[in-house]
């Protein structure tokens, strides 16, 4: 706090006249990047308009790093990404799905993208997860030689971009609500948009 207090020029006691907490501190720095996320295109199929959202909350951990983490480690929900999720799920119902699908949909891909966020970050102070991973197969089980070309299949994959890898997840998840809204529609007797 006192850090914090000396970059924005005031005594460390008056910033504590605004938050009582480190984690107040987070849950308002939080709050104020999503309010600032610039996300909403217009888009009118739910695909581009899923997507424009998260890649809008990926870049916002990029440029924020730590962020992805304090929203992990925070007991409670920015108040704009709250409304945000709600604009978002009603926009995701208006191009054809169900809300507990728009919310199922909405949720997982936020969940992937702040994990996703927060692991690279996590690995790249581990060694870019490289000797993590080789450790775990030396130091494994004498049974586990077995697993080396595994090992270094996986330690490939997580050296490359993230933001690839990430998408690649989106890719994935996106697949699946696609499949999901065509089941819910053809029982409807609807076409999806």
């Amino acid at each position: 706090m006192v850090a914090v207090a000396e970059r924005l020029g005031v005594d460390h006691s008056s910033l504590y006249r605004h938050v009582r907490k480190r984690s107040d501190l987070l849950l308002a720095a939080a709050d104020l990047a999503i309010l600032r996320l610039e996300w909403r295109d217009g888009a009118t199929h739910w695909r581009p308009y899923v997507e424009t959202l998260a890649v809008a909350v990926w870049s916002l951990y990029q440029r924020y790093p730590g962020l992805a983490d304090a929203m992990r480690s925070l007991d409670t929900t920015p108040p704009s990404a709250i409304r945000g999720f709600a604009e978002a799920t009603a926009q995701l119902q208006a191009l054809g799905f169900s809300q507990p699908d728009a919310v199922l949909v909405l949720d997982s891909i936020m969940d992937m993208t702040v994990d996703s966020a927060s692991s690279w970050r996590r690995m790249a102070r581990m060694d870019r997860a490289g000797a993590a991973l080789a450790r775990a197969g030396d130091e494994g089980p004498e049974d586990s030689s077995s697993l080396a070309s595994r090992i270094q299949a996986i330690t490939k994959v997580l050296s490359e971009d993230p933001e690839q890898w990430w998408r690649r997840k989106l890719a994935l998840l996106l697949d699946g609500a696609e499949l999901l809204l065509n089941r819910t529609s053809a029982q409807d007797g609807r076409e999806n948009t």
